[in-house]
């Protein structure tokens, strides 16, 4: 018999299972008498039970769903409208309630197509609220949809509309999210109704905006795998490739440019500015490569230039500014020789025609015999410029071959005999300097040299080529110094000189609110320590007014532009900006815009309170507040060949310090570079000092300036040599009013050296 306290015990265990089960056969009674109701539409019935089952169990999922069916069901009643009922915004938070309470989704599928009908009524709400720029609204009612569906449209427009609230971190998180999702659905093939495009727009332009270009690339060419011809993203992926092809094609041309360009042509297919820069790499590469034998990779080459070109024409480009788009390989061989033609490039241009010639006469090779058949008699309808080039070329071939260099000087003669057009005179120098080395006792040669030399010189002045203009003038100079056309040959190139690279380099001001800025061009900013950058027409307008003082003054080297030095400059001048002084010793806590490459330029560049680069250059010659004549001999100095300069709003720095040796040092042993310069000089830039330099000890040299009435007028002469410069300068301080000179004036200055060696010069005024 079982002890009476132990069956009490069972007894009560007893009856709270029974409870239990009782209890639950009557929640499962009441879940299906409210199911019933809703099939029959009774939503006020269904909505009273949910309520009351709720009460007893705030953990029961499906009484939150049938409660989220009823209300969005009596939502739709136009009887239920209106400020006093919420029946549409309690159907929401009764579906969000299921949703967190159905985590393992038992009950979903019953219900979902009524849960779709209210996240789509709660989209179309949040998109009214996100036009109207109601952000936080959107941002809640977005968040809802995607808690309730795990709508990826709901989770984009989440994240746009925490960017339409300035709540950055929040919105790049899902957007980066969503652009993933939309960029894997659509490799895969699925979703094109749920993909968004803003988001790639959003992350492409912040990165941009942030400079950090790999990764608005990344995003860039992700959007645009989903949407080709979205414009914003089309125009980001442009303006990157673009700005990285610039940037490389001043440096050295690797596979990593021509990589770049056929990326970028697998997005704009038939751009031209791609189109170019293919062209522009395969010709570049082509003629590095023929410039020394043997040619090594050149076939090759030219057959890879041709396939690119030939795949595009196949696959249907067209581009009328591409004259390379060429599917028949003869022509676009032709094509190549004439552009190498039209560009001078000599070994190039025969490396093409010979390529041309063996496939035009179908012959194995080119060969000495085939080469000597063409060069002993050319025909006159050859263009001459080739037949100077296949000279030279077979010469270098074949150098044992003694009948070329006759078959060139016979050429050459009977060239002279007739009219010479300006596009031929570079090549028929070159052939006259070739055969005078070939047959040095040939008197004849000689003048016909001067004779080319006065023509080219006038030439290339008349087409305002002003660097090889110099270049043929001192040679003329050097070479032939009694010249009857010297001097007017200089009159017409000086002054030519002055309006291309002096007048028409100008940088003009704009003034706002009192202040006056350069329009540079510059797209940085110093406040924000963004170095930016200088277009090229601002580096070359000042680059060309350096180069107009030093060959002016007697510099046979032009400068060059060092990309890498103008970087650093640029950095240097932002780092100054706002800074009362400049400092050879920047650091990260005094400068707030420091920079390693800015240290590096300010060690060695000269800073101006200037912010127009071009009119720098002109204070820096006038050098007015110096002793030494320091900066005006910076620019004066044989030795420098590559500059760099950099300008923000309130200053500029320039980098032309350059001690690595003059090629032509000795020759400044025995010419001397002055300012005003020997010849001809515009009257406004006659400064106070003048200057007199040379490669020699100019220790007591004795200087006589005299005007054009005879008369000496006052001046003081100094002599201070800096260490390390190859020109030591006189500095001759002359007591005139600059404003009065006219373009009757002139001065004759006589510089007589301790060894006795004089210089006689004049100065005439225009």
């Amino acid at each position: 018999m079982m002890h009476p306290t132990i069956n009490k015990r069972i007894w009560l265990l007893v009856s709270i299972m029974l409870y239990g089960v009782t209890t639950v056969f009557a929640q499962d009674k009441q879940i299906l008498s409210a199911r019933k109701s809703l099939a029959s539409k009774s939503y006020s019935k269904v909505l009273s039970a949910a309520k009351k089952g709720i009460d007893k169990d705030k953990t029961a999922a499906e009484w939150y769903y049938l409660k989220a069916c009823a209300e969005y069901e009596l939502s739709l009643n136009p009887k239920y409208q209106g400020d006093k009922y919420s029946y549409d915004k309690d159907a929401v938070k009764s579906a969000v309630k299921a949703r967190q309470h159905d985590k393992e989704n038992n009950y979903y599928a019953d219900y979902e197509a009524t849960m779709q009908k209210i996240v789509d009524r709660n989209n179309r709400e949040a998109m009214a609220n996100f036009a109207k720029n109601s952000w936080a609204k959107a941002i809640q009612m977005y968040k809802n949809s995607y808690d309730l569906t795990g709508d990826t449209i709901a989770f984009g427009m989440l994240g746009m509309s925490y960017w339409g609230d300035h709540k950055e971190m929040d919105a790049l998180r899902i957007l980066r999210e969503v652009t993933r999702w939309n960029y894997g659905a659509k490799s895969e093939g699925w979703g094109d109704g749920t993909f968004i495009r803003e988001p790639f727009e959003i992350m492409s332009n912040y990165f941009l905006g942030k400079n950090q270009i790999d990764s608005a690339l990344f995003y860039t060419e992700m959007g645009l795998s989903v949407y080709p011809k979205n414009r914003v993203l089309s125009y980001n992926e442009s303006s990157i490739l673009k700005s990285f092809l610039i940037e490389m094609g001043r440096y050295e041309l690797t596979t990593d440019f021509i990589a770049l360009v056929d990326r970028g042509l697998t997005f704009f297919p038939s751009d031209s500015f791609f189109l170019r820069q293919q062209n522009y790499y395969y010709l570049t590469q082509l003629m590095g490569i023929t410039q020394t034998r043997p040619y090594d990779g050149a076939d090759s080459l030219m057959d890879a230039f041709y396939a690119a070109k030939n795949t595009e024409v196949k696959s249907g480009i067209k581009n009328g500014y591409d004259e390379f788009l060429i599917a028949d390989y003869n022509l676009f061989l032709f094509k190549c020789l004439d552009y190498y033609l039209r560009t001078n490039t000599k070994n190039t241009v025969p490396f093409c025609f010979k390529k041309l010639f063996v496939r035009v006469n179908n012959v194995p090779e080119w060969t000495e015999k085939i080469a000597e058949s063409f060069l002993k008699n050319p025909a006159d309808s050859v263009s001459r410029r080739l037949i100077s080039m296949m000279y030279t070329d077979a010469l270098g071939e074949f150098p044992w071959n003694k009948n070329f260099k006759k078959y060139r000087l016979a050429y050459f003669n009977n060239w002279m005999k007739k009219p010479r057009h300006r596009g031929e005179l570079s090549n028929l120098l070159e052939m006259n300097d070739a055969v005078i080395a070939d047959f040095p006792l040939d008197k004849t040669l000689k003048p016909m040299l001067q004779k080319n030399l006065i023509s080219i010189t006038d030439s290339s002045i008349s087409e305002e080529k002003m660097y090889d203009c110099w270049t043929y003038f001192n040679r003329l100079r050097n070479e032939f110094p009694q010249t009857t056309q010297l001097d007017y040959l200089q009159q017409k190139l000086v002054k030519t000189d002055f309006q291309k690279r002096y007048s028409e380099t100008r940088i003009y001001y704009t003034t706002v609110k009192n202040k006056k800025y350069a329009n540079t061009g510059w797209n940085g900013e110093g406040a924000s320590c963004r170095a930016g950058r200088l277009p090229d027409s601002t580096l070359y307008r000042v680059l060309h007014r350096v180069n107009y003082y030093r060959q002016n003054a007697g510099i046979q080297l032009p400068m060059n532009l060092s990309h890498e030095r103008v970087q650093k400059c640029q950095e240097a001048a932002v780092m100054f900006y706002g800074k009362p002084m400049f400092t050879r010793e920047p650091t990260r806590e005094t400068h707030l815009c420091y920079t390693d490459g800015a240290k590096e330029a300010v060690a060695v560049a000269q800073g101006i309170r200037e912010s127009n680069p071009a009119q720098c250059v002109t204070i820096f010659m006038d050098d007015s507040k110096s002793a030494e004549l320091v900066n005006r001999r910076s620019i004066l100095n044989p030795e420098a060949l590559d500059m760099g300069f950099g300008s923000a709003e309130d200053n500029s720095v320039f980098w032309l310090l350059d001690l690595g040796g003059a090629p032509d040092s000795a020759y400044y042993k025995t010419h001397f570079v002055a300012w005003p310069p020997a010849g001809y000089c515009p009257k406004m830039l006659v400064f106070e000092k003048w200057s007199f330099s040379m490669a020699a000890n100019l220790t007591d040299a004795k200087v006589t300036i005299t005007d054009k009435n005879g008369e000496s007028p006052s001046y003081g002469v100094t002599y201070d040599p800096i260490p390390g410069m190859l020109l030591n300068t006189l500095v001759m301080t002359l007591e005139i009013d600059t404003k009065k000179l006219t373009d009757k004036d002139f001065f004759n200055v006589t510089v007589e050296l301790a060894d006795k060696r004089k210089f006689t010069y004049k100065v005439t005024l225009f």
